[in-house]
């Protein structure tokens, strides 16, 4: 999980928490039975509903600003920023991961915002009708920095998060009236690791704080993951890339076990 790119696994998946909220609270879209009948749909669109795991890794986006979709100057320019601002932390978790390290736990403030093109493609994923801007999620995340390389050296291993809260605010599709609404989501979420790759992450102690909404949703969520697992099988198959993959663009080789 590196730095970037942890937090932006988590702050991701927080911004799909706020999507599907949002269709919660819209009178032309399903309600939370759209949300736990659409199953296949959700299990194409990878983490459709899987907004609270913005602590799955603290990952920054796959494409780069040059990559990602046109966006205005002032949100171009917010959204440089956060990447600068995210990298010390990125990679002090990859190196982390990548050799034994002690000291103080790793702590990072970490902000991230996906354009409106972003939230539909990456995000919500499918046929989602998004009339609403930019998503932008934080989060103070904290980790224990002397598990991360007995995670992936042990045959098998298990990390427990401390709780984190991820807040995030969505913009009006006008920009100029500023924000439509926001949710603040807190959860204890605990990784598994076998031979050096995550396998499953479990969520404890999930809570909301906005309207019943946004309750209904969080409750609608963890009632499919219960069933199917998605949620921590889509986490850990994050983290794993982050790892092995997302470190090494940033020059942190991780070898598989």
């Amino acid at each position: 999980m590196r730095g970037d790119e942890g937090s932006e696994l988590r702050l991701q998946m927080a911004a799909r928490t706020c999507v599907y909220i949002r269709s919660l609270h819209s009178p032309a879209t399903p309600t939370a039975v759209w949300f736990l009948k659409d199953r296949a749909s959700m299990t194409r669109s990878k983490f459709v509903g899987v907004g609270l795991f913005v602590l799955a890794s603290v990952s920054v986006t796959h494409q780069s600003l040059a990559q990602a979709p046109a966006a205005s100057p002032e949100l171009a320019a917010r959204m440089a920023k956060e990447k600068e601002d995210r990298k010390s932390c990125k990679l002090e978790i990859c190196n982390a991961f990548a050799k034994p390290s002690t000291g103080d736990p790793i702590t990072c403030a970490i902000t991230k915002t996906w354009t409106k093109d972003e939230v539909l493609n990456r995000v919500v994923g499918g046929s989602y009708v998004w009339s609403y801007g930019a998503v932008q999620c934080s989060l103070k995340f904290n980790v224990d920095r002397s598990l991360l390389n007995k995670a992936i050296g042990e045959p098998k291993f298990e990390i427990a998060f401390p709780p984190h809260s991820v807040t995030c605010n969505v913009d009006d599709a006008d920009a100029a009236k500023g924000k439509a609404f926001d949710v603040k989501v807190s959860f204890a979420p605990t990784f598994e690791f076998e031979k050096g790759e995550a396998k499953m992450t479990k969520l404890a102690d999930v809570k909301t704080d906005g309207s019943g909404m946004a309750s209904a949703a969080v409750s609608s969520l963890m009632a499919v993951d219960k069933i199917s697992g998605i949620v921590g099988k889509a986490a850990a198959s994050e983290l794993n890339d982050l790892i092995y993959s997302k470190c090494k663009d940033d020059g942190v080789d991780i070898p598989r076990k």
